[in-house]
Order: C-alpha cells, then structure tokens, then sequence
C-alpha cells in the first residue's frame, strides 16, 4: 500500500472510530503503562471533576474511588501494568456532581512490534 493510501485509510479508521465512540455509551479510555496517564474520551469529559487526560493516574486516582472499592482499584491498575491480554474490573468512582456511580472496565493491552506492553485500551 503506498503512503497516501496508507494515510487516507488511517484518516477514515480514525473518523470511524470517533463515530463509533460517540455512539457507545461506554466510557472508552486508553491507559499508557510507561507514562502512568490515562487519556477518556471527550465525550465522557463532563463525568469527570479533573481533565480528559489524567497524569499521575495511580496516584491521585484514589480520592476518586469508593472506599469498600480501593482492592479492586488496585488490582485492575496491577492487571494492567502487568500486560494481561484482558483486564477487567468494577468499582465505583466518584463522578462531577460528588456522586458514586459504578463502572464496569474491561481492556485489552496492545503490544508494540518491539514486544514492550505500552498501553491498555478498553471501555
């Protein structure tokens, strides 16, 4: 496939996949294992107090989660950086209005070509 093929088509994966996810009713997020930053979707951006993108994920996401729900936290965000080909979990986060409201994760890790685990996509 030549170069401007190659674009034009990343070009409408990329359109695709923005339709899609405006569709879902899904929160959809992509999490870098090396950088600890976790990146949502816009469209999910008025549930949260911080911004779409949060550094730092592990370490400030604790004032968010239920306190009955901190082992699962830990263990999805264990899950994750370990590079298990799937990873799921439920706890219950505290959105915008001060309110708890469950969610329901479940990622996939992609691996690189060079073989080092870098990122957890999912919904």
């Amino acid at each position: 496939m030549g170069k401007q093929k190659r674009l034009e088509h990343d070009r409408i994966q990329t359109e695709c996949f923005q339709v899609i996810a405006g569709l879902a009713t899904d929160i959809i997020f992509e999490y870098d294992i090396l950088e600890d930053q976790i990146l949502v979707m816009e469209k999910d951006h008025d549930l949260f107090k911080e911004p779409v993108t949060f550094d730092n994920f592990t370490f400030w996401a604790i004032d968010y989660i239920h306190a009955q729900d901190i082992f699962a936290f830990h263990n999805f965000v264990f899950d994750m950086k370990s590079g298990l080909d799937e990873i799921r979990a439920e706890f219950r986060w505290k959105v915008k209005d001060g309110q708890y409201k469950w969610f329901s994760m479940h990622g996939k890790t992609v691996i690189k070509k060079d073989g080092i685990t870098k990122y957890v996509v999912g919904k």
